[in-house]
């Protein structure tokens, strides 16, 4: 992660590069959710929207769901 705050262009795109394939190779390994515990779109978009986001990471990799929130507090702090 730290390689993605960096000021120089191609050490940057690299980190992104190797994230992206670690996070979608994680995920690709990971069993998919039961048919029965998956919640139909209606009764998602019915929820409070943390609800919905809670639902959708249920549904991800714990690695996915690491590099998603680590991403998103990220992007709103200074180094």
């Amino acid at each position: 992660f730290w390689d993605l705050a960096t000021v120089e262009e191609d050490p940057r795109c690299q980190a992104a590069g190797k994230l992206a394939i670690d996070v979608l190779e994680d995920q690709a390994s990971n069993a998919p959710v039961a048919a029965g515990e998956d919640m139909s779109l209606t009764a998602m978009q019915a929820l409070p929207k943390p609800k919905q986001l809670e639902q959708a990471l249920r549904k991800c990799s714990p690695l996915m769901v690491y590099a998603l929130r680590r991403l998103a507090r990220g992007l709103g702090s200074g180094r």
